[in-house]
């Protein structure tokens, strides 16, 4: 889907429901935690079969850790970028100034 602001929204359904965000459309970079953004929607019995099971089964969740420890969050998102949506949610959404990925 494209959005009035030119983002683009791609949803997919398999196990879970894959919600993945870009937020300037088909500008570059395209690249996880720039631009990219990718959140899962899962039932309690298809979230807990999978290795990224973040302990929200049931709810729009994101894919990777467990913890809610933002340094934790900071980290991983430093070194895994399609990670990186955990910490955005952590921070309310909002690109703090320690946020790693700057688009």
């Amino acid at each position: 889907m494209v959005l009035n602001d030119g983002s683009y929204v791609y949803l997919h359904n398999g196990d879970c429901i894959d919600f993945n965000y870009d937020v300037n459309g088909p500008k570059p970079p395209n690249t996880d935690g720039r631009d990219i953004f990718r959140f899962v929607l899962c039932s309690n019995e298809k979230c807990t079969a999978h290795s990224w099971y973040t302990g929200e089964c049931g709810k729009f969740t994101t894919l990777g850790m467990e913890s809610d420890n933002r340094s934790e969050a900071l980290d991983v998102c430093k070194n895994t970028p399609i990670y990186c949506s955990r910490l955005l949610k952590m921070d309310d959404f909002e690109f703090k100034k320690d946020y790693p990925h700057k688009l």
